[in-house]
């Protein structure tokens, strides 16, 4: 897994894994300081690195965390907008490709723009009829609205966004403030399939499928027979799986190291929709100075970096390794050192940046291709009765 973490720091941009980097150094410094102060009070000695990090995040960093993710959100939108400007100015012409405006080239299987929607209004209104079904107290406003404005607000956003800057901007919180706010009570519609979903980001594999020649319709099909295969195949994984051994146990190591852990981050939300004492981790955890201290120094350093024209990718890449572990971040600023500094000039600078995703892509298809192999063995080992003589 380190192996691989170093492999995706030479495909990150640089300077976004040295601002994660900062970000986890700065984890390490901060954390010691606040517990010495007395505002780290969930931390107790001898818990473990899961516990710590979750501790962590209780009393300082997640509601940092919410801070700087509105300050993504806000800075992306102002990028979107200046970059729609900018085409303004060049031509009514530039202006419709920086909205989508005009025809759909030819030849790529787009199917009927009517029969999108109707398929779109059909499915969402699947979704919010199983939605009131399974939880009939929840009110069906949130519902309706979510399915449709946000959604296609969202992913209309995102999809020109990803398209003019390469940047995917997400609002954060939504789903969470609608919840805590809507006034329902109870955990039942953290688990609804609520129709709440951004699809923004599959314009970017579609543009992949263009380059490819290959038709949406095509690409529709192979969805359609995946969908009918992989879902009575996965039943089946899943029941053979949780007939061997009980999970968490011994034989699903990441299982028992991290699901309490998982348990403990969910249970911070789970909390907020609860009444009496049990909403008392989420008021802990929740703190709007820190949240506004969050906004403001992921605007403010926007502005500083921008200023004295460094790297803006460093406040995005801080913001990014905020409440990772530095399990994680260190191997990959290795790899980001080690692309930069040697590699690059080792191979030539052109040269060198058309190998990362090439050794990244196929280091990671080797790696599961032996997870798998070593998953099989496993399961059929743990399968086979072992008799005492």
């Amino acid at each position: 897994t380190n192996l691989s973490t170093v492999f995706l720091g030479f495909v990150l941009p640089y300077w976004m894994v040295a601002g994660s980097f900062c970000a986890s150094m700065a984890t390490m410094i901060v954390n010691p300081l606040a517990q010495i102060s007395g505002h780290m009070p969930t931390w107790r000695p001898g818990m473990e690195s899961t516990r710590t990090l979750w501790a962590g995040s209780i009393d300082i960093w997640l509601s940092f965390g919410i801070g700087t993710a509105f300050a993504v959100a806000l800075l992306g939108m102002y990028k979107m907008a200046g970059t729609w400007l900018e085409a303004r100015r060049q031509g009514l012409e530039a202006a419709e490709r920086a909205l989508g405006v005009g025809e759909a080239p030819e030849g790529r299987g787009d199917f009927n723009i009517w029969w999108c929607m109707a398929l779109f209004l059909l499915t969402t209104a699947g979704y919010i009829v199983l939605c009131k079904f399974l939880v009939p107290d929840f009110p069906m406003i949130f519902l309706l609205v979510y399915g449709f404005i946000w959604t296609p607000f969202q992913s209309y956003v995102n999809a020109r966004m990803i398209g003019l800057t390469g940047q995917f901007i997400s609002f954060p919180m939504v789903r969470e403030a609608t919840f805590i706010f809507s006034g329902y009570k109870g955990v039942a519609i953290w688990f609804a399939p609520i129709p709440l979903a951004n699809y923004g980001a599959t314009t970017g594999r579609f543009r992949e499928v263009e380059l490819t020649g290959t038709k949406f319709t095509s690409i529709l099909k192979a969805e359609i027979l995946m969908l009918l295969v992989v879902i009575p195949c996965s039943f089946l994984f899943w029941s053979y799986i949780w007939r061997l051994n009980p999970i968490p146990s011994i034989s699903y190591p990441y299982a028992q190291k991290f699901w309490d852990f998982t348990a403990l981050q969910q249970w911070v939300w789970y909390s907020a929709t609860t009444e009496g004492g049990h909403r008392e981790i989420f008021e802990r955890a929740i703190k709007p100075g820190l949240m506004v201290g969050g906004l403001g120094f992921g605007l403010l350093s926007y502005v500083v970096l921008d200023f004295l024209r460094l790297p803006i990718m460093l406040i995005y890449g801080f913001i990014r390794g905020l409440g990772i572990m530095p399990h994680f971040i260190v191997p990959e600023f290795m790899g980001a050192l080690i692309g930069r500094y040697y590699m690059r000039k080792r191979f030539g600078e052109e040269n060198w940046k058309q190998w990362p995703p090439v050794l990244y892509a196929g280091f990671s298809c080797g790696m599961g291709l032996i997870a798998m192999l070593a998953i099989a063995i496993s399961l059929v080992s743990q399968s086979i009765t072992q008799m005492p003589f």
